[in-house]
C-alpha cells in the first residue's frame, strides 16, 4: 500500500462527497449511484481504494480522480447490518456528473459548490503532523457520520414495516383534524421517508435525533403538533417515541408546495 499522506488544498484539507449525498441530491437510488461510480472508475481506469477502521489509503495527488470504498456495520435489532458508501473527491464528483443528464448534473455541481462554501460541515482529514493519527481521526469521524445517517434510514424502515402493528396513544392532542406524514405522503403519491427528505431539502424540517421538527421560520405557523407514539421494535419490545403530526393548515401547506 502506498505511504499515507495528507492531501492539501487551498485551505489545507481534502473535502469528500459521499455516494449517499449524491443519491439524495439527484433523486437516484443509492445502489444506482454506486453502480455509476464503479462504471466511471472502470472507464477511467481508476482503482477504488478501500477505507475502513483498519486501513486508509489516499492517492497523493488530489487533482486526480479519487474514489474510496467505506464499509461499516451498525446494530440492527439482534444482529448487525452491513453498509457501504463511496467517497469522492471534487474531481471524481465532477467526472461522475458529466455522465448525468443536465438536471442531475446541476444537482451534483450544486452539491460540490455547497461543500466548498461550507467546509466546516464536511468530514475532512485533519492537518496533523503524524499521518497515522490523522488517518485514524478522519476514519473515526467518517464512521460516526455514516453511522448516524444509516441508523436514521434503518429506523425509518423499521417503523414503516411496523405500521400495521403500531398503536398510537395521543397524549397531547384532542383534535381530530391532524394527519401523520404517511397519510399526506400517500396523497402526494410518495412514501413518508421521501416526503421528509424533500421537506428537509426545502429547508422546512430537520431531524433532531428522534423525530422531525420545523425550522424556526415555520415554528409559529401552526403547521404541526407532537404526540407520543407506541410501537413494537424488532425484538418484540414495546417502545415509545415522539412523533410530529400535521394540522389541517400544515397539510394544505404541504399540498401547496407540491401542487404549485
Amino acid at each position: 500500500m502506498n505511504e499515507l499522506v495528507k492531501i492539501k488544498e487551498q485551505n489545507g484539507i481534502t473535502k469528500l462527497i459521499s455516494s449517499r449525498e449524491i443519491a439524495e441530491a439527484t433523486g437516484k437510488n443509492h445502489s444506482d449511484v454506486m453502480r455509476d461510480i464503479r462504471e466511471m472508475c472502470e472507464q477511467a481506469d481508476v482503482t477504488i481504494s478501500l477505507l475502513n477502521s483498519k486501513q486508509i489509503c489516499f492517492m497523493p495527488n488530489s487533482e486526480n480522480v479519487m474514489v474510496m470504498e467505506y464499509i461499516f456495520y451498525i446494530q440492527a435489532g439482534i444482529g448487525k447490518s452491513k453498509s457501504k458508501e463511496y467517497l469522492l473527491n471534487e474531481m471524481a464528483a465532477e467526472c461522475l456528473a458529466l455522465g448525468y443528464d443536465v438536471k442531475r448534473r446541476i444537482a451534483v455541481l450544486k452539491l460540490i459548490k455547497r461543500m466548498k462554501q461550507a467546509p466546516e460541515k464536511q468530514v475532512v482529514l485533519p492537518d496533523f503532523t503524524n499521518p497515522v493519527i490523522a488517518a485514524r481521526e478522519w476514519a473515526d469521524t467518517m464512521e460516526k457520520k455514516l453511522f448516524a445517517e444509516r441508523k436514521l434510514e434503518l429506523s425509518e424502515k423499521v417503523v414503516e414495516k411496523q405500521v400495521p402493528k403500531v398503536k398510537y396513544h395521543d397524549e397531547v392532542l384532542t383534535s381530530k383534524s391532524t394527519f401523520n406524514t404517511t397519510t399526506i405522503a400517500k396523497e402526494l403519491g410518495m412514501s413518508a421517508q421521501e416526503l421528509n427528505k424533500r421537506l428537509h431539502k426545502m429547508g422546512i424540517i430537520f431531524y433532531t435525533g428522534d423525530h422531525w421538527v420545523l425550522y424556526a421560520k415555520y415554528q409559529n405557523s401552526d403547521y404541526t403538533k407532537t404526540r407520543t407514539v407506541t410501537f413494537i421494535d424488532g425484538e418484540g419490545k414495546t417502545r415509545t417515541a415522539i412523533d410530529t403530526i400535521w394540522t389541517e393548515k400544515g397539510r394544505k401547506f404541504i399540498h401547496g408546495l407540491f401542487n404549485n
